[in-house]
C-alpha cells in the first residue's frame, strides 16, 4: 500500500517538475528567438559582431552583443541556458518511469464474457515518441531550420 502512495505522489511531482520546466525551456528558446531577430547591426559594431540589441527589464538597461564566432577571450564568468532543457527531459523521464511503474496491467488479459477483444492502447514510450517528433517538426518550421 504504502509503496502505491509514494509511486503516486512522486508521479505527482515529477509531472508538475515536468511541467515548470518546460515553461522555462520554452519560454528561453521564445526569447532568443525574439532576441535574434531584434538584432541590429551597424557599422561601428566591433570585429566579429553581428549585430546588437538593447533591452530595458526592471529599470536596467542591457546591451546585448551577438557574436558571429566565439570572441579571442572568453569572460570568466558565462551563462548557459542548458538547465532548462536538462530538467524537462530528467523530469518528462522520471514522469514516465514513475507513471509505468504504477499502471496496472488491465488489458494483458481478455474478458470471457465481452464479445470484442479489449481495445490496444499505445505504449508510453510510443506516445512519448510521438509527441516528441510533433514537437520537434512543429519547433523547426517556427524557426524555419531544415529536417
Amino acid at each position: 500500500m504504502w509503496n502505491s502512495i509514494i509511486v503516486d505522489w512522486a508521479s505527482l511531482i515529477f509531472r508538475w517538475l515536468h511541467v515548470v520546466a518546460a515553461i522555462g525551456w520554452i519560454g528561453s528558446s521564445f526569447y532568443f528567438i525574439h532576441l535574434d531577430l531584434s538584432l541590429e547591426s551597424r557599422n561601428d559594431l566591433p570585429e566579429g559582431v553581428g549585430g546588437e540589441a538593447w533591452q530595458v527589464h526592471g529599470g536596467g538597461f542591457y546591451r546585448i552583443m551577438k557574436f558571429l564566432v566565439a570572441p579571442k577571450a572568453m569572460p570568466d564568468r558565462l551563462t548557459w541556458f542548458k538547465w532548462e532543457a536538462y530538467a524537462t527531459w530528467l523530469s518528462g523521464s522520471c514522469s514516465w518511469w514513475s507513471s509505468t511503474t504504477s499502471m496496472p496491467i488491465s488489458f494483458s488479459s481478455t474478458n470471457p464474457f465481452s464479445i470484442s477483444p479489449p481495445p490496444r492502447r499505445p505504449s508510453s514510450a510510443w506516445s512519448a515518441s510521438c509527441s516528441h517528433g510533433c514537437f520537434t517538426k512543429g519547433a523547426c518550421r517556427l524557426t524555419h531550420c531544415r529536417t
